[in-house]
């Protein structure tokens, strides 16, 4: 056994030995009972207070949609007047026009169409892909309502009516094409 180990077990044996005696001598007592003192909480019945006068207001639903309006303007403060001086009405404000309303932004064109290749030959050719389907297109010919009216190097373009839609060649990948 080390050192270490016999302290430690002296050390217990010590302290057995001082419980012992502690115990012996100064004799077993039964620890005095602890009482509390138990009280009922006091209930304390009081009267709600009334509830203030219904207001004057506006009495309905509430609108959901209500935030989705236009706030109203808020009307100027009038400036104030300064001391000393008679109250003379202003003249009235110039009322400025509604703004016109503009049409809305027009939404550009869909083509779902994309352009996957351009033949030069006899004849120039379009090539174009829509998932696993591929069209080749002569200038003039039509897919979908939009006709081919130009063919560039590196691009197309399509119209149908008075819209306009330039499609620039992509880069397929072997796997794409046969997706």
């Amino acid at each position: 056994m080390t050192l270490k180990g016999k302290l430690i077990l002296a050390a217990a044996a010590i302290g057995l030995l001082t419980g012992a005696f502690w115990a012996f001598f100064a004799g077993w007592s039964e620890p005095e009972p602890v009482s509390y003192p138990v009280t009922s909480p006091q209930l304390k019945h009081e009267e709600p207070e009334p509830l203030p006068p219904p207001s004057l207001g506006p009495v309905g639903r509430i609108d959901p949609f209500q935030s989705l309006l236009p706030e109203e303007e808020p009307q100027k403060p009038q400036p104030e007047e300064p001391r000393g001086y008679p109250s003379v009405p202003l003249p009235p404000q110039p009322q400025q026009p509604p703004p016109q309303s503009e049409s809305p932004p027009k939404a550009k064109p869909v083509f779902l169409w994309k352009l996957v290749g351009i033949g030069e030959g006899a004849k120039r050719m379009a090539l174009l892909q829509k998932g696993r389907q591929v069209l080749a297109l002569e200038e003039g010919e039509e897919v979908d309502g939009w006709k081919l009216a130009k063919i560039q190097s590196g691009a197309v373009v399509f119209t149908q009516g008075t819209e306009k839609v330039e499609l620039a060649l992509e880069e397929v990948l072997a796997n794409e094409a046969t997706d």
